[in-house]
Order: C-alpha cells, then sequence, then structure tokens
C-alpha cells in the first residue's frame, strides 16, 4: 500500500493477550502520534482524536496471543476503493461519505467474524445516518471483503461482524495489510418513516369461531441503503392456513438488479413464494400449511444473506350436535 501523508498516519504494536484488540481511531483533522496500547476492562480503547474513538474486540474464534500493527488515517490509503456495493465489481455506493481509515495487520491469521468494532460519535457526524464498516484488502481484485453494517444507538455504533454472512468463512491472512473503512451514508427519509423490523400481529389475538383472522398490513419500510440487504419483517406469526391468512416479506436492495433467492426450512409448515426475485425489490409470499416454526433465507449474488422467522398457529374448534328424543 502507499506511504500516508506524515500528519496523517500513527503506527503501534499491541498485543493482545486474552480479551480484545482496539485499533487506533482519528477523525475529521490531524491524527495523534504513535501510542502503545494496553489492555483495560477488556479491551483496548485508543485515545480520542479530535473526539472520535474506536474500541474493537476480539471473540472467542480468535487465536490467542495476536499482535497487531494500526494505523489510522483521514485519507484514503493507496489502492483503496470508495464503498462498494458488492464485493465482485467495484460498484460504488452512491452517497457514502468515508471519514476514517483503519489499517492493521495481524502477527495471525483470523476469521473476520472474530472481530467487531464500536464506534463513538462526534457531533461533526449525523446520528440519523447509517453507519457501516467495509473491509478492504488492497492488494486483491476486487479489493473488499465485507461490509459490516453498524447498529446506532445515542453517538455510539457498535459493529458485530459475525451478523453479517460469510464473515465466519473469511480470514484476515497474518502479516498481511487491511483496511477498515468506516462511512456513513445519510438518511434518505424522515425519521421515523421506516416501520420497525419484525413487527407483526400479536400471537396472542384470538379470532372468533369460525371467522379466519385478517392479516395485519404492515408499514412500508424505508429503501436501505444503496448496496445492503434488506428483509422486512424479520418476523411473521401466521395465524391459520390458506391464502386469507399468509403474510409478506419484502426484500431489498437498492442499487442492484440481480437475482434474490429464497431457502427455507419450512417444508410441511408454509410455503414460501416465489423461489427467487429481481433486485432491486420483491416480494415474497408466506402461506401457513401447519403449525410450528420455520426460518426462510433470502440472499443476493455477493453473499448477503438475512433471514425471517415464520410461526404458524392453527387454532379454532369445531361444534358437535345431538339431539334428543328425537331423530339425529
Amino acid at each position: 500500500m502507499g506511504v500516508l501523508p506524515r500528519a496523517s498516519r500513527f503506527s503501534a504494536s499491541i498485543a493482545v493477550f486474552i480479551g480484545a484488540l482496539v485499533v487506533a481511531s482519528c477523525g475529521p483533522g490531524v491524527n495523534g502520534p504513535p501510542l502503545t496500547l494496553t489492555a483495560s476492562s477488556g479491551g483496548f480503547t485508543a485515545p480520542p482524536v479530535n473526539g472520535l474513538a474506536v474500541f474493537f474486540t476480539l471473540g472467542a474464534t480468535a487465536p490467542s496471543g495476536v499482535t497487531a500493527t494500526v494505523t489510522s488515517s483521514v485519507s484514503a490509503p493507496s489502492g483503496v476503493p470508495a464503498p462498494s456495493a458488492i464485493e465482485r465489481q467495484p460498484q460504488s455506493i452512491a452517497g457514502a461519505v468515508s471519514f476514517l481509515y483503519i489499517s492493521a495487520a495481524f502477527n495471525k491469521s483470523l476469521p473476520v467474524s472474530a472481530l467487531s468494532e464500536t464506534l463513538t460519535l462526534t457531533g461533526a457526524l449525523p446520528t440519523g445516518a447509517s453507519y457501516f464498516v467495509e473491509i478492504d484488502d488492497p492488494s486483491a481484485v476486487p479489493p473488499k471483503l465485507a461490509t459490516i453494517p453498524g447498529v446506532v444507538s445515542g453517538n455510539v455504533v457498535t459493529f458485530t461482524n459475525a451478523s453479517t454472512s460469510g464473515t465466519s468463512t473469511q480470514v484476515l491472512a497474518a502479516n498481511h495489510v487491511y483496511i477498515f473503512q468506516c462511512y456513513y451514508v445519510a438518511a434518505s427519509a424522515s425519521p421515523g418513516a421506516s416501520a420497525s423490523p419484525g413487527a407483526s400481529a400479536s400471537p396472542g389475538a384470538s379470532a372468533s369461531p369460525g371467522a379466519s383472522a385478517s392479516p395485519t398490513a404492515s408499514p412500508t419500510p424505508t429503501a436501505p441503503p444503496p448496496g445492503v440487504l434488506s428483509v422486512n419483517p424479520t418476523s411473521v406469526s401466521i395465524l391459520g392456513t390458506g391464502s386469507s391468512n399468509a403474510a409478506s416479506v419484502l426484500v431489498q436492495e437498492t442499487g442492484y438488479s440481480g437475482t434474490l433467492s429464497m431457502t427455507s426450512t419450512c417444508a410441511g409448515i408454509a410455503t414460501v413464494a416465489p423461489s427467487s426475485g429481481t433486485g432491486p425489490s420483491a416480494t415474497f409470499t408466506v402461506t401457513g400449511l401447519a403449525a410450528g416454526n420455520c426460518k426462510a433465507t433470502f440472499a443476493d449474488a455477493s453473499g448477503q444473506q438475512l433471514s425471517t422467522t415464520v410461526t404458524v398457529t392453527i387454532t379454532g374448534f369445531g361444534v358437535t350436535t345431538r339431539v334428543r328424543g328425537g331423530a339425529q
């Protein structure tokens, strides 16, 4: 990779014995001097630079005795692309704003899923945006390995690598430099306009005997940021069988025109149709067959996967009559 400007770099070798690894952080402006970080409270915290701090942890699947040489910068290192929508093509994400680049070389190989990151936002960064960490290998073609979506809570963003499909099989090779590129995509709709994932009819709601329960319409979800797979809702509760009780699942990926495939564990419990759709959005219908629980998984061509859990409940009762002292 290229050499960063002197005013935009610092390096530190970190010994990670059991807990976690924190990679040095930087914000808009000049980085701090080289620092040696010491484990504390189960991890390593880099001193804030312009108020922006990053905390990296290592999970149970990481090897022991890991060391890492890290460098942080507010400018893109050589060979690092703009945030990319998919791994297999250099398709940039419209509206993505990169603000932090962390270079890391580990002395031992470890799966991407072994890492997680916590980012503390400054007032200069929007809290209403969607945040991501893209892991790049500048020496590869194309360079993108994975994109990890963040969960924002106040001014803290948490990136759980293991929650992204494929990261358990993606390996960061020993003594090889990788770039953790932090970026955000501004909200495309007013806050509060999107539906809460997983919203569904209350499972405990009772229906009148003999009457079919009308399916509850889900609010229209806001489109996800470009290149990020979205499934809404993430769980459905179906009360009864047949098309009158069916539920819909919306799968979206803005800027994607490829296949959205579906697999499920719902045989004998529910049908999920169609078996595939085409981006940027596709609607799948879940129809109950018998009481039980199962899962439908949706994927794009780049390996992103998300699932919806399905619960089918069969209710109702029959009435038997008997006439006394007369003909039946």
